[in-house]
């Protein structure tokens, strides 16, 4: 009979479900990059046979050491670089090989316990063509630590709108154009805010002006210098109309940050081994997503700052067997940096022909055989000067 007990008792304990439960933290709780969180874990019934248990967190919290006895106590380092957001921890046990256990979710709410240097907010401005667009407005936060931290689905984030009846605003950013006219969403993070001047057009009437940038400086035409630093500067219409604005021109004229907020002043440096020639910039800016806008192009010319220690014309000599062929001659000069730079199209390279009749030259360096005989072509360039024989052999066709 006391057997017949102790096989039901156990019988009893086998047939009542396990359960896991996480008593610490508790739904909610707020925690800090960095930070050690600690998760009780509780077991029931108790005694009930397990033979492991983990916490698991979302990513990049990932996952605690496994304990194979009470009490379940367990650790999670936050990571310091994570984005302030909700995350959801569980218990997770292993029973037996196919058989495991876990508890219900916890959520915990990761904030930065710092405030940021700036706040600012992505897009910087909205231009909506219709009532009813909408766009998500992100914010975000330059802490000393991390240049660039996305604080949307922060608790600490607040959206609201100074015009409800042209933009509304929801608490998780995103806007609605819900008439036409102007309005500001106002973004707030720890005591910082970011203002996005929102506009909503009337595309059939065009009743709002159209956003234009404009390069100011340099006015076209202006001479730099390989290696110098070139100050551009760029106006907005109306001001905060348009934003990730960036100079756009070839490698040669170096790079452009992208700035969301006037002043638009860049610093480009030209390369040292730019040639000299024209060159052309635009400015480009962001409306809205998915439309962008540019300036008027604007021309430079950059020149070489020093002379050449040499100067040589490639080719050499130039053997044009019939009238009325042509060829280039590119003036190269050697620079005291080593550097080998085509000067061709720089506005102080002259081209001269001492026999017209033979051979001209134009202001590009092109070479046209014009008759039978001798000439010689003649490059100046910054005092220095480099002669180019030239010899015609043969008349044209027919004659």
């Amino acid at each position: 009979m006391c057997a017949l007990l102790v096989l039901l008792s156990a019988s009893s304990r086998l047939l009542t479900a396990q359960t896991l439960k996480i008593t610490e933290p508790k739904d909610g709780t707020v925690v800090s990059p960095g930070q050690i969180l600690h998760v009780t874990v509780e077991v029931s019934p108790p005694g009930a046979f397990i033979r492991s248990v983990i916490v698991i967190g979302g990513d990049p919290i990932g996952f605690s050491d496994a304990l194979g006895a009470p009490p379940y106590n367990f650790s999670l380092k936050i990571p310091a670089q994570i984005r302030p957001r909700r995350y959801t921890i569980t218990a997770d046990g292993f029973v037996e090989p196919g058989k495991g256990i876990d508890s219900d979710p916890v959520d915990i709410q990761v904030e930065r316990s710092d405030s940021p240097l700036s706040l600012t907010a992505e897009p910087a401005v909205l231009d909506f063509r219709e009532v009813g667009d909408q766009c998500p407005v992100a914010a975000v936060g330059k802490f000393t630590d991390a240049p660039r931290v996305d604080l949307d689905e922060s608790s600490y984030v607040q959206y609201d709108s100074d015009n409800p009846s042209v933009a509304t605003v929801t608490e998780d950013g995103h806007v609605t154009a819900a008439g036409f006219g102007s309005a500001k969403i106002t973004v707030r993070y720890n005591g910082l805010s970011a203002v996005v001047p929102v506009t909503v057009r009337n595309a059939s009437v065009g009743v709002l002006p159209a956003q234009t940038l404009k390069i100011t400086q340099p006015k076209d035409g202006t001479v730099v210098y390989a290696g110098q630093t070139m100050t551009v500067v760029v106006e907005a219409s109306p001001a905060l109309a348009l934003h990730g604005i960036s100079i756009v021109g070839e490698p040669a004229l170096g790079d452009s940050p992208v700035l969301n907020a006037p002043p638009y002043r860049f610093s480009m440096r030209i390369r040292p081994d730019a040639r000299p020639r024209r060159y052309t910039i635009t400015a480009a800016g962001l409306i809205q997503p998915g439309k962008e806008g540019s300036s008027e192009p604007v021309s430079i010319l950059v020149e070489q700052s020093g002379s050449p220690l040499s100067l040589t014309a490639e080719p050499a000599v130039l053997d044009l067997h019939t009238v009325g062929v042509q060829c280039a001659v590119a003036a190269v000069g050697e620079f005291a940096d080593a550097t080998r730079v085509d000067l061709g199209a720089s506005r102080y390279v002259k081209f001269s022909s001492d026999n017209p009749s033979v051979a001209t030259v134009n202001g590009d360096g092109l070479v046209t055989a014009a008759g039978v005989g001798s000439a010689r072509i003649t490059i100046e360039y910054n005092g220095l000067s480099t002669v180019v024989p030239v010899t015609v052999t043969s008349p044209p066709a027919g004659r």
